[in-house]
């Protein structure tokens, strides 16, 4: 250790240490006089250095103790905490739930998107058939599933229980589609119809169903009207819904040949050639034919019903009446074509704007008036 001079200043654990002078002189002279006063003054001097130092040292060591302490106070405090939060969220994420819980999130997470069967009448002069075609086409599948697409942002498809030729009309036409939120049925007709305008397509009714519920799949009938007119005159407000002969007709010979065609047959001479069906075993349930008063002529109405039908089939039994009723087949000559099964025997097959899709049946009720 180093002399202590009086009047000088040392430094113990970073503290100023300034002694009397009274001690350092002390200190020479008992250097000076003899030993006897030498240790006395060694004595002193290193008691108040440790003294001091101790003190010093003290208070360093209280004050860096209040602060560990503090900071090791944070830090459990924030240990504590995370921990806590970490070990109630394992906690609830391992937790056991009860069946009911586990269903309901089971529901949520496979629930399907809501279904609606779209009641559709249509004009189909401007549009070239039903099925979506090619881009630029106008089809009325393609004219629903742009306005539905401005309903919901996304590409849409809906199926048909139908899908009917280039110019053929519909009355009943039966569609569904998926949607991303549950929607009111009226306000889904009336959002889809402000979008169709000024096209010749209406969403004439509209109801929620279950997922499980398909339009062409589900249905069990199918209903057509054929409207026949025969008239000298060209016909004006009707243009392009009728299909219009300048002869007379005998009604009562095509409801006779019309009766051969009841029932379960093979009818592949009323087939077109291109027609994609399985089978050509079809079952007419019904068909009637009414005259009605019309302008300066008669209005001939076909009505055909069944649960399904070839392509071509409507059209092709039509223009096969119209030939018995102008005179140039017999009735009986509806059966014999029958059962030829010949595409030859068939007669002309009739122009699309007469024929519409009146309606299509369901084991459940659809599209209800409302009390």
């Amino acid at each position: 250790m180093a002399p202590l001079i009086s009047g000088q200043t040392h430094y113990v654990y970073g503290k100023r240490l300034a002694f009397k002078r009274s001690a350092c002189d002390a200190l020479m002279q008992g250097g000076a006089t003899g030993s006897s006063a030498r240790p006395t003054a060694l004595k002193t001097l290193a008691t108040k250095v440790l003294l001091s130092a101790s003190l010093l040292n003290l208070r360093t060591l209280k004050r860096l103790t209040r602060a560990l302490t503090f900071a090791r106070l944070a830090f459990i405090f924030f240990y504590l905490r995370t921990s806590h939060r970490f070990v109630k969220g394992e906690a609830q994420r391992h937790a056991p739930r009860d069946s009911t819980h586990c269903s309901q999130r089971l529901a949520a997470l496979t629930r399907a998107m809501p279904r609606y069967a779209l009641k559709v009448e249509y004009d189909g002069l401007p549009f070239q058939g039903w099925q979506r075609q090619a881009a630029g086409q106008p089809t009325v599948q393609g004219a629903i599933e742009a306005a539905l697409s401005k309903l919901e942002i996304g590409p849409h498809t809906i199926a048909a229980a139908g899908r009917t030729d280039a110019g053929v009309h519909a009355w009943g036409q039966v569609a569904h589609c998926d949607m991303e939120k549950d929607w009111a049925d009226d306000r889904l007709m009336a959002a889809l119809n402000a979008h169709l305008r000024p096209l010749p397509v209406s969403i004439s009714a509209v109801q929620s169903v279950d997922a499980d519920f398909h339009a062409r799949f589900s249905a069990i009938e199918r209903r057509y009207v054929f409207r026949l007119i025969a008239r000298r005159a060209p016909i004006t407000h009707d243009k392009g819904q009728v299909w219009q002969v300048h002869h007379k007709l005998d009604g009562a010979a095509m409801s006779q040949g019309a009766k051969h065609l009841l029932g379960t047959h093979d009818f592949t001479t009323f087939r077109a050639a291109m027609c994609q069906a399985a089978s050509p075993v079809k079952t007419l349930d019904e068909i009637t034919l009414s005259e009605l008063p019309y302008a300066e002529g008669v209005e001939y109405r076909f009505f055909l019903r069944g649960r399904s039908f070839l392509h071509n089939q409507v059209r092709s039994i039509v223009g096969t009446l119209e030939r018995v009723g102008a005179g140039a087949r017999h009735p009986d000559d509806v059966a014999q074509a029958l059962a030829a099964k010949d595409r030859k025997e068939c007669g002309p097959v009739c122009p699309p704007q007469g024929l519409y899709l009146a309606g299509v049946g369901y084991k459940i009720p659809l599209f209800d008036p409302k009390p």
